[in-house]
């Protein structure tokens, strides 16, 4: 299958990005990922630690690799069509239907902080919209509407607080601050070997699927995918646009991403990271003005892959993404064996200063592993089982350059 060597760049961007926030989930208790006050020391450099990572990560890296889930499952179905198969509904559900198992064992089993059994259900879900050959209009004005119904979601408790009895205002108070004793059990539990983690795990992970997939999840992860499928129509996420676009893109994008993003998340530290800021102003800030800043990461990616800068880079970041799998669930595996108590048993211990060290670690890992790998083979290991377990042989096809950029081999 025909590989395009910007769209494996941007999701190795992507890929490596996502550890800046998902390091909080490996590493502390779950309330800290979304309140940043709720565990471990906030002076000094942990907080610009938080600052900017809330500010220049948190959803936007998330945002460009589901979008470019939604490319791949494009890609896969104008293959076929090109190679004049008629098996392409089949190969994706049995394709998306891996996946969500993959999913299920890496929550249950590893991490409940899990993305690939949303991937595999929104795959499924938006078969039919693959097929309709929709127009980038449509796709787009498609995606806006999925991406707003959480939003609406969240701007509906707001102004109907009477919707929640006093005990589910009191259960989410006391997630949204828990005290020691409240978490003392998800310390315990991750600092203790993998079985005894076993319970917590699993709760997390049901609760993520029964809560969070149907009401939140399922309806962003959907909308961007629709909205990445009408970027790879236009050519922006190909690199086919002219190196102005791409410009105006980057600086528009994050110019005004950052600027938002900046005064959000000084507002809501100015507010003690209050839950009414958050749920008010700070979550909807975040959840539409985090997509400008990604279009501005976007722009920037596409315009160093088409101008031939930093090529080195973009070599680099492209054989991290032609793994993205492997990849993704390497940086489980490691983390997991920093954090939990199977391994180091650092969870809850390192402040986030510290737990950017993990990250270039891990990061490196992730660099060092893509490059030695792809010298030998075509794809990573879990992408290798993943279509072998799809049973498809596609032609193999070197990944398409960038204009003006060398091949990666």
């Amino acid at each position: 299958m025909l590989r395009i060597r910007s769209i494996d760049t941007l999701r190795g961007f992507a890929l490596l990005g996502i550890l800046l926030v998902n390091i909080q989930s490996f590493s502390m208790i779950n309330a800290a990922y979304h309140n940043p006050s709720a565990y471990g020391d906030l002076g000094g450099w942990n907080y610009w630690v938080w600052f900017y990572t809330y500010s220049l990560a948190d959803s936007k890296f998330l945002a460009i690799f589901s979008m470019l889930f939604g490319v791949s499952v494009l890609l896969i179905h104008q293959h076929y069509e090109s190679s004049g198969l008629d098996n392409a509904i089949t190969y994706q559900k049995r394709r998306f239907a891996v996946l969500i198992a993959i999913g299920l064992l890496h929550a249950y089993l590893m991490w409940p902080g899990d993305i690939l059994v949303t991937y595999g259900l929104c795959g499924l879900l938006l078969l039919p919209v693959v097929h309709m050959r929709l127009s980038p209009r449509i796709l787009i004005l498609s995606g806006v509407i999925l991406l707003s119904i959480p939003s609406l979601n969240m701007f509906g408790s707001v102004v109907s607080p009477d919707l929640l009895d006093a005990d589910e205002k009191a259960q989410i108070s006391e997630q949204w601050r828990p005290t020691p004793s409240s978490y003392k059990e998800e310390l315990a539990a991750y600092r203790g070997h993998w079985w005894a983690q076993q319970s917590q795990r699993s709760q997390e992970t049901f609760s993520v699927h029964v809560q969070n997939l149907p009401l939140t999840l399922i309806w962003r992860v959907s909308g961007l995918m629709l909205i990445g499928m009408a970027l790879f129509k236009l050519g922006i996420v190909s690199a086919a646009r002219s190196l102005l676009f791409y410009r105006y893109m980057t600086l528009i994008g994050i110019g005004l991403g950052v600027l938002f993003m900046f005064y959000n998340s000084q507002q809501w530290s100015n507010t003690q990271w209050s839950l009414g800021y958050y749920e008010s102003i700070g979550f909807q800030v975040n959840y539409w003005c985090g997509l400008i800043l990604a279009g501005g990461y976007i722009g920037l990616i596409m315009w160093l892959c088409q101008s031939g800068r930093l090529i080195w880079l973009t070599n680099l970041l492209a054989q991290v993404g032609r793994m993205s799998l492997s990849n993704y669930l390497l940086q489980s595996l490691l983390c997991t064996l920093v954090f939990y108590g199977h391994g180091l048993g650092l969870f809850g211990s390192l402040e986030r200063t510290e737990q950017l060290a993990v990250v270039g670690l891990v990061w490196l890992i992730n660099l060092l592993f893509s490059n030695v790998w792809l010298k030998y083979y075509q794809q990573g290991p879990l992408e290798f089982v993943w279509r072998k377990l799809c049973q498809l042989n596609p032609k193999s096809v070197e990944p398409v350059a960038c204009p003006q950029n060398r091949d990666l081999n």
